[in-house]
């Protein structure tokens, strides 16, 4: 009786823990891409025209060091919407890492009821 209650909690545990990592990693939403939007003209201010056009945007100061000739202000709109197959890879680029894991779990829980169901008692490091 007490091997069956042992299996019957190790398929539990290893059905609801399994894929953990692999579900988190799907259902993240891709990060929000911008765009750096540069005049023709480098006397326009580009934060006028676009606070006037009424476009969402940021605008920060990129730094690369003191003195630095990269230094300057730059200001960001949203990127359109990335097609389905962008948002896809960006998950499935994930995946790996995350199967990974699951797999570790999976490993050390099956050890560990394994140890409880041939000793009879837990184990606790």
């Amino acid at each position: 009786m007490n091997k069956k209650i042992s299996t019957i909690f190790l398929l539990v545990s290893l059905f609801c823990i399994s894929c953990q990592s692999t579900f988190t990693e799907l259902g993240k939403k891709p990060p929000e891409k911008y765009v750096e939007v540069i005049p023709d003209d480098p006397k326009a201010n580009v934060r006028e025209q676009l606070d006037a056009a009424g476009v969402d945007h940021i605008c920060k100061e990129l730094y690369f060091g003191n003195g630095s000739s990269k230094n300057r202000k730059a200001c960001f709109v949203k990127a359109p919407p990335a097609s389905m197959y962008e948002k896809l890879e960006v998950k499935v680029s994930n995946l790996p890492s995350a199967i990974l894991q699951d797999t570790g779990r999976n490993i050390v829980l099956t050890g560990e009821l394994a140890m409880i169901w041939i000793t009879g008692r837990f184990y606790i490091p």
